[in-house]
């Protein structure tokens, strides 16, 4: 994956227009997400900011899939009120590909995510089987670590030591390498505000 390095903050907006699976009441969202990924650290985070203009804020995780960037949330099934629909989100999925400059983005809704809509069509049963491996990644903090951003290396270590390819990190060394910009309390009032400037638009 082609990068110059640095970290880099962007906000993206999507119109989920795709209906994949289902029926749901919702046949386009226009969606706003942001990420921030640094290429030293091969680390990031992601966020879906809004739907609709109706703030939602859920966080998205690094995934780990070679070839692009892709987050996924982990949060319970959770109801939001889109103006005046209610729609339960089950799993947000957010994929960037730096080399093409291409943004995908699907929303899986309802209490178990038979509702399928995206930004562009796939099969269903592709994005069933990449969630479900995607949750066995995320159920462990330290699979982050390897291959967060898909290079042929692993994670890092405690020290910042780049990983052999397929090495495993441990949870201590994730707990220290994780971005200052992830911990720092000022990134997160400067990206609330980003999110609370971009929701008011």
């Amino acid at each position: 994956m082609k990068n110059n390095g640095g970290t880099q903050t962007k906000t993206v907006n999507l119109n989920l227009n795709k209906v994949i699976r289902g029926n749901s009441t919702f046949k386009s969202l226009d969606c706003t997400f942001n990420y921030t990924w640094d290429f030293n650290k091969n680390m990031g985070i992601a966020h879906l900011v809004s739907i609709n203009k109706t703030k939602v804020n859920i966080t998205l995780h690094p995934l780990g899939i070679k070839g692009f960037l892709g987050f996924m949330s982990d949060i319970p099934a959770t109801s939001f009120f889109i103006g005046d629909k209610q729609v339960i989100i089950y799993r947000v999925i957010f994929d960037y590909y730096p080399d093409t400059g291409k943004y995908v983005a699907f929303l899986m809704l309802g209490d178990n995510g038979n509702d399928i809509i995206g930004s562009e069509k796939v099969e269903a049963q592709e994005l069933i089987n990449r969630v479900s491996e995607a949750q066995k990644t995320l159920s462990k903090k330290d699979k982050v670590l390897v291959g967060v951003e898909p290079t042929p290396e692993g994670g890092f270590d405690s020290n910042d030591n780049l990983l052999p390819e397929g090495e495993e990190g441990t949870e201590e060394d994730f707990d220290q390498i994780v971005p200052d910009i992830l911990d720092d309390p000022d990134f997160e009032d400067s990206l609330s505000g980003e999110i609370d400037d971009i929701v008011g638009d």
